[in-house]
């Protein structure tokens, strides 16, 4: 099959996605072309889809967000497309990228999927009439999806609240190849750490991951157990409040600040991962915890329930009050016993989330789709001939 992904982000979650979608995909004989922006850029992820012989990367600037340049970005998509099509397939990526794929069906594009990451209308922080916009216009677009690809349960729960049809539903969850990180112990010597129970965090450092419920939990914890240690893993707008407020509390030698690194070689050092997120659509950080076998305290949201099985791989907490996070972070960084068989179920876990068994998913999800649209034209254009000449009925179409 061609096959062209168009999306705004390649970086954090989405460009993770992408990269190993994209390269399993081309890895099957597959024909990959990426539309991205370079607005929004990690550089190894455009390396690592770039050094394949089967991928085309192309950038068109797309800006985040609703934006006055967003007629002309679609302009330059919509030639690209045009220009290197037909594709079997176009996959959406993200709101902007799902946005400017599903309006290429007006187009002509035959066969459109979209992938929301975590729906806008997800956040907790849109007003009323932004709310109210942006399920309206994930409404209408939805009318001209094929498929949107959820990737985890709750995420599909909330695309029907906005009145999305359910058979334009489906789940695909994201899968996570293993990755070696460093030695243990030779990290934690490295980051001063050999002696403490350490709870980690990884993520941006703004309101959808909701760091400051973390830290505000940590100036409740850590003053009465001097044995814990917080490794913040992330870099945003959020950092420097955070930090005044671990300054302000006496409590800057409990916390190490380590900004925007590859948070899966640094997972070794942690015995906890904290994961407070406001939303989400499944955080791969969930799967990065579960092959470096640690225990998770997460709230609930997107692709926890898939994840953390509570009392056995971790705990889920409510977004509020903060006294549950609080206690769960407190039960694990006393018990090192419970810590130990959270770790190994975690990893146990983490054999359920294969990106093989990710590209399975929607490998077979486009070609059922192709396959429907092939005899619903065969149909069309030969009536006769396509029917059973027993039944009289036309051959079944396996659609998702």
């Amino acid at each position: 099959m061609r096959i062209c992904f168009i999306q705004e982000p390649l970086h954090a979650g989405v460009g993770r996605h992408t990269v190993d979608v994209g390269r399993a995909l081309a890895d099957r004989g597959h024909e990959i072309h990426v539309v991205y922006s370079p607005e929004r850029l990690e550089p190894q992820f455009l390396r690592d889809l770039t050094s394949h012989p089967r991928i085309r990367c192309h950038a068109v600037r797309i800006m985040p967000g609703l934006d006055a340049s967003d007629a002309l970005a679609f302009w330059r998509v919509r030639n690209y497309v045009k220009r290197n099509g037909p594709f079997d397939v176009i996959h959406g990526e993200s709101s902007k990228g799902g946005g400017f794929a599903r309006l290429l069906k007006l187009f002509g594009a035959k066969t459109v999927l979209y992938s929301p990451h975590a729906f806008v209308t997800l956040s907790p922080f849109l007003s009323f009439a932004k709310r109210q916009v942006f399920t309206g216009i994930e409404f209408l677009l939805s009318k001209l999806t094929d498929v949107i690809v959820c990737s985890s349960q709750s995420e599909r729960e909330h695309a029907r609240s906005l009145g999305i049809a359910p058979e334009k539903l489906t789940v695909v969850v994201n899968g996570r190849a293993a990755v070696l990180g460093r030695d243990r112990q030779q990290l934690r010597n490295d980051l001063g750490l050999s002696d403490k129970v350490v709870i980690g965090f990884a993520g941006r450092l703004e309101a959808q991951k909701a760091p400051h419920r973390l830290i505000e939990a940590c100036l409740r914890l850590l003053p009465k157990q001097p044995h814990l240690h917080l490794l913040m893993i992330g870099d945003g707008p959020e950092r420097s409040r955070l930090e005044a407020m671990m300054h302000t509390a006496g409590l800057d030698g409990r916390v190490t600040w380590l900004g925007a690194v590859d948070a899966v070689q640094y997972m070794p050092a942690m015995d906890i991962l904290a994961m407070p997120s406001a939303y989400e659509g499944f955080a791969y950080v969930l799967l990065e915890a579960l092959h470096a076998g640690l225990p998770i305290v997460a709230t609930p949201v997107g692709g926890t329930a898939e994840s953390v099985l509570p009392g056995k791989n971790g705990i889920i907490v409510p977004h509020h009050p903060v006294e549950p996070l609080v206690a769960a972070l407190r039960q694990l960084g006393r018990d090192a016993e419970l810590r130990h068989w959270m770790g190994q179920a975690a990893r146990e876990r983490a054999a359920h989330f294969s990106v093989a068994r990710m590209v399975d998913n929607l490998e077979g999800l486009y070609y059922r789709l192709c396959d429907a649209k092939a005899c619903s034209a065969a149909s069309r254009s030969h009536p006769r001939t396509a029917a059973n000449p027993i039944s009289g009925r036309a051959p079944a179409c396996r659609t998702d």
